[in-house]
């Protein structure tokens, strides 16, 4: 080994030595977070560069391109480094020649391999030499279309009826498109033989075997009738006969091999007799039957569950049809998805694997393969999955040739397809062949003390010992900081913050960032942080973003977000996206509409309106409503002076778009767009320069396409969202500012101060409508549930269950110096890892919030501090900003209505338009009205940034009324808006696709126009919904019936000229936000009405 080589390798432990140089043996690395893994693995790639291997010969595999660039300009950087400490000249040269040579590395990820491979042997593979690999984007695009043509196919073929019958088309669609973007696993999975009975059977082996259970029931059914009593009572000395005849029962049809009358019985003696509530507190038999029921609670409830109907053969057989009809229809969609690529002489990465993995059957492609790689190196080998592991075995066939590096405990990746079992099968494997398997359990990230403090919490969750069947469940395993530990710190380095409430989750979050703001704000007037950049943000989930973003900016605290909400949903790329709707097809009348009404036009409600029905504004008869296209060219001079200036500016700008449309590219039209409606200089007014940024890559977008169509570009854009793809914003600079982002983005960085945000987030999703296992088979979820389905889905949940516990590790290693966990509770409510983390000092904690901390300690008396801040005391801390930080009212208005037609509010232009008086007595009630309406409108809620400046903005509505009344009205409107968003309904429409406030709809009516204003317009999943707010007080079901009556004309009303509007269906209702303190729904169009228990019920089944 070179002398240059050395000193480098001297810098690094004996382990990574070891790792780095070992030649004959195959080697795996249990690399823990900040343990030198990219060092260890550039170590390698330099050792085998001096060993004589050219670049060519060493394939590198990364997880991600990012990764490879990364680790290709490491590699080049100490090439250069060695040949600098070089003192032989002939050394030299020689590093220089590797150096040069780095172009041919074959440095990148496995897809990259796959591609080298296959522009090789096209031949063999059976495709176009030319062909080229399709993007993430892109496949999404082409998967939407294939699945929408063969749903249209499937629903002309009688024998898809049965599924058509059973599921909804939406569902459908998604258990295929799901089916497609896991096809591989599922082709393979359709391809095998899954045997339920003998799976049904296995289990309940496992029940009636199980040493513990038969220990404890037999003790039970020894006892004589008098010994029963006498331990027991004679209440449970009768229940625990009758328990003791079903179980008996229940095994004889196992023995019998009648399964399902097996589980039966067994259901009705988990139900009915193995109730503990009666019988002696000292009672033997009372702790047999404990623990036999502990062993059912963990094993069977999702089978034994009371509300379960039973599995039967026949219910079973007929589940076994729908799938078989699945699988035809999956068939029928992955050779209509492999035509079009076909067509278009593209690959997928599915593709890329699958074909490689065909070559190289052939013994002359392996042969040539296996000579041209020499070494193959494996980075964050945790996020692979078996045919990948599978693929890389076949290229590394000789000892020695093989290295992985990776941590199972940072396997995160599942919902791509990663498995975390494969890094524990091959290290057990090299084991088994005497290979080498090293542990780099030296961390020189992490303070000594916060190792040790947060190492304490992820060890109780994780656990330390392996669970036996169950390989995905990774234990904690212990890091030695390598950092000198420092003194004794003033406070720990550990912190809780979190945020109460006695009843609203709401407050409670909202005073939980507060506090966080607070907090942050402390540190940085202290010598601990440095700059805001010090600091990151990681979420469990995006949706916790909201509010933090909402207290940082009132708080003034720079922060970034990166990736926050869909790109394209973001207001600003909404407007401009329909902006060009409309230069696409002005016959749009919606997308022009919201062209008219877009702030950098303003034209007015009334002017629309006045468009729309010209004949109705000149005084003529009652007609169908104008085209907008043609109204705009032939009736401006009905508008006011205003309204006339705004439409000649947009048929200007429209004219401008369209002398360029089909000739330029989108690129070219979308900045003559932005030039022309000068959008630049309205975001220049906003608080936040994200916006620019974000108009700058939706350009860049744009190029990137290629395209000329407008049309193609926007069904692009719409095939991403309908597909699920996620574009996150615009990159910014993070220098001088916090960051939020999640804890999928944060994975391989590291941050001076870590806080875990929103960690009391809790995962609230119905069962998954279909399920993909290597163990039970392809399962779909059926009314009743299928027991494989119920096998299935308690396996899927213990798996998703493990993976967020190593999710928690991961955000627990990024931090440096200091951890932070924030989060928020109710007097009832503590979920998720705030629950999991505080679970023994959950009695504690009512003292802790009186005191407001407390300095805690961990069983093993490592310190950590618990603050709680209550919603009544926790102010948002508000600091000195810069000028364009100190938004007015009228800004913020102005900032939240960046498009009028948008998901998330809507125009300032307008005065509020009231309906007609609810049933409600006196003035105060109709005041109380128009606050509700104009907060719905608005779109924005008690404890939300623009809340109060909208509160303050209506006083002169509460004019009329005295001080104490004012302050009713104001505090009616919260409690109403309050129950609102904990409703069922408002998390439906805060999800909708595109939703509409306060829109004007004129109509001929039978005498005279029909005048209104639709209080709510909504679109979710696919299907347009109206709602009509109402803030009646609503005391029982008699007013309750005759309020429904009052208002259904007037619904249908609205449900007529949304109509009339869209050309469509439509769904409308009546929202009552004070039924008996519950917000409530009543469908016009089947005349339902549902409580709030019964809409639960109803969205989430």
């Amino acid at each position: 080994m070179t002398r240059a080589l050395i000193q480098l390798l001297d810098k690094l432990s004996e382990k990574q030595k070891q790792a780095a140089n070992e030649r004959k043996r195959d080697v795996i690395v249990t690399a823990g977070a900040g343990s030198g893994k990219t060092h260890t693995l550039v170590a390698r790639f330099l050792t085998l560069l001096d060993d004589g291997y050219r670049p060519e010969e060493i394939a590198a595999i990364t997880f991600t391109d990012k990764a490879s660039r990364e680790m290709k300009s490491r590699v080049r950087s100490k090439l250069i480094e060695i040949s600098q400490l070089s003192v032989d000249p002939e050394e030299r040269e020689k590093w220089l020649d590797r150096l040069n040579a780095m172009d041919s590395a074959r440095i990148g990820t496995i897809h990259s391999l796959c591609s080298q491979i296959l522009k090789t042997s096209f031949a063999e593979a059976g495709i176009d030499p030319d062909f080229s690999v399709l993007d993430e984007k892109q496949c999404s695009m082409v998967k939407v279309r294939a699945i929408e043509e063969w749903l249209e196919f499937m629903t002309e073929k009688n024998n898809f009826h049965p599924l058509f019958q059973t599921f909804r088309i939406d569902e459908i669609r998604k258990i295929l498109a799901g089916m497609l973007d896991r096809r591989l696993e599922t082709k393979g999975i359709f391809e095998r033989t899954f045997d339920l009975q003998s799976m049904i059977h296995e289990k309940l082996q496992e029940l009636f075997s199980d040493e513990n259970v038969r220990t404890q029931f037999e003790w039970i059914a020894g006892l004589n009738p008098a010994e029963l009593t006498a331990d027991a009572g004679d209440k449970l000395a009768m229940q625990l006969d009758e328990f003791i005849v079903l179980w008996k029962q229940a095994d004889a049809y196992f023995r019998e091999g009648d399964s399902f009358a097996s589980i039966k019985v067994l259901q009705a003696a988990y139900t009915e007799k193995m109730k503990l509530s009666a019988g002696k507190a000292t009672s033997e038999a009372k702790r047999a039957l404990k623990i036999i029921r502990e062993y059912l609670d963990l094993n069977w409830k999702n089978i034994l569950d009371k509300n379960n109907r039973m599995p039967s053969k026949e219910n079973e057989d007929q589940y076994q049809q729908l799938i078989d009809l699945f699988r035809i229809a999956f068939q029928g969609l992955l050779k209509q998805y492999q035509d079009i690529l076909h067509q278009q002489t593209v690959l997928d990465f599915d593709d890329l694997e699958e074909k490689t993995l065909i070559v190289l059957e052939n013994p002359a492609v392996r042969k040539i393969w296996r000579e041209k790689i020499r070494a193959v190196l494996v980075d964050e080998f945790q996020d692979t999955n078996y045919r990948q592991q599978h693929l890389l075995e076949i290229i590394s066939d000789k000892p020695g040739s093989f290295f992985a590096v990776g941590d199972a405990r940072q396997s995160i990746y599942r919902f791509r397809g990663a498995d975390v079992t494969v890094f524990r099968s091959v290290q057990r494997g090299i084991c088994k062949k005497e290979g080498l398997s090293i542990d780099l359990d030296s961390t020189y990230r992490t303070d000594p003390d916060l190792l040790d403090a947060s190492g304490e919490f992820l060890s109780r969750l994780m656990g330390t010992q392996n669970i036996p069947n169950k390989s995905y469940w990774i234990p904690f395993a212990p890091l030695a900081s390598m950092r000198t530990r420092i003194e004794q710190p003033k406070e720990p380095e550990l912190e809780f913050l979190l945020g109460y409430d006695p009843g609203s989750v709401d407050k409670a979050k909202r005073t939980s960032a507060a506090q966080l703001a607070a907090r942050l704000q402390e540190l940085k007037n202290s010598d601990f942080m440095k700059s805001w950049d010090d600091v990151a943000l990681l979420f469990r989930a995006s949706s916790g973003f909201a509010i933090y973003e909402s207290v940082f900016e009132k708080s003034g605290i720079p922060f970034v977000t990166v990736s926050g909400k869909g790109f394209y949903d973001r207001p600003e790329i909404r407007d401009i996206l329909n902006m060009l709707s409309a230069a696409a097809n002005p016959a749009d009348d919606l997308a022009l509409a919201g062209m008219l009404l877009s702030p950098v036009f303003h034209l007015s409600k009334n002017g629309l309106f006045q468009l729309r029905w010209p004949n109705l504004t000149k005084g003529g008869k009652p007609e169908k409503p104008a085209n907008l296209w043609e109204s705009l060219q032939n009736n401006q001079s009905i508008l006011s002076a205003n309204d006339k200036k705004a439409a000649e500016r947009v048929f200007y700008v429209l004219q401008e778009l369209f002398s360029l449309s089909g000739r330029a590219s989108v690129e070219t039209v979308l900045s003559k767009l932005i030039q022309l409606t000068k959008y630049r200089s309205l975001l220049a007014s906003m608080p936040n320069e994200q916006f620019s940024r974000n108009v700058d890559k939706l350009i860049s977008d744009a190029h990137q396409s290629g395209m000329i169509s407008l049309n193609d570009f926007l069904s692009y854009l719409r095939n991403l969202n309908d597909s699920g793809t996620r574009e996150g914003e615009a990159p910014s600079d993070a220098i001088g500012a916090v960051r939020l982002m999640t804890i999928h983005k944060s994975k391989g960085l590291e941050f001076p101060i870590v806080v875990v945000a929103d960690a009391a987030h809790q995962n609230n999703r119905s069962a998954e409508s279909w399920i993909i296992s290597q163990k039970f088979g392809i399962q779909i979820r059926t009314e009743p549930e299928s027991m494989g389905y119920i096998l299935a889905e308690k396996d899927e949940k213990e798996q998703n269950e493990a993976e967020l516990k190593r999710l928690l590790y991961v955000a627990f290693t990024r931090a440096k110096d200091k951890l932070i966990i924030s989060g928020h509770f109710t007097e009832k409510r503590l979920n998720g890892w705030i629950s999991e983390l505080l679970d023994p000092w959950k009695d504690e904690l009512s003292e802790i919030r009186e005191q407001s901390q407390r300095q805690m300690k961990t069983r093993d008396g490592k310190p950590f501090l618990v603050r709680i801040a209550t919603s009544s005391q926790q102010e948002i801390p508000i600091y000195e900003k810069q000028d364009s930080d100190n938004v007015s009212c009228e800004n913020e208005q102005k900032h939240l209505s960046i498009s009028l037609m948008q998901k998330i509010s809507s125009t300032t232009s307008a005065e509020f338009e009231s309906e007609p008086a609810e049933i409600q007595e006196g003035i105060l009630g109709k005041k109380v009205g128009i606050l509700v309406h104009k907060a719905l409108e608005i779109w924005t809620f008690p404890q939300e940034t623009g809340f109060s400046p909208l509160m303050e903005q209506m006083s002169l509505e509460l004019k009329e009324l005295t001080e104490s009344q004012q302050e009713s009205a104001i505090q009616r409107t919260i409690q109403l808006l309050s129950a609102f968003q904990e409703s069922a309904i408002w998390q439906e429409i805060n999800a909708a696709d595109a939703r509409y406030h306060e829109i004007p709809y004129d109509m001929p009516g039978v005498a005279y126009p029909e005048h209104g204003v639709i209080d709510l317009l909504y679109r979710f999943e696919n299907q347009w919904k109206i709602l009509d707010f109402k803030t009646d007080a609503i005391r029982n079901p008699d007013e309750r019936f005759i309020l429904e009556k009052k208002y259904t004309k007037q619904i249908r009303r609205y449900e007529r000229a949304a109509k009339l509007m869209l050309r469509c269906p439509v769904s409308a209702a009546i929202c009552f936000l004070d039924d008996c303190g519950k917000t409530s729904v009543f469908w016009k169009n089947d005349d339902l009405k549902y409580n709030q228990k019964a809409f639960d019920t109803l969205l989430f089944p």
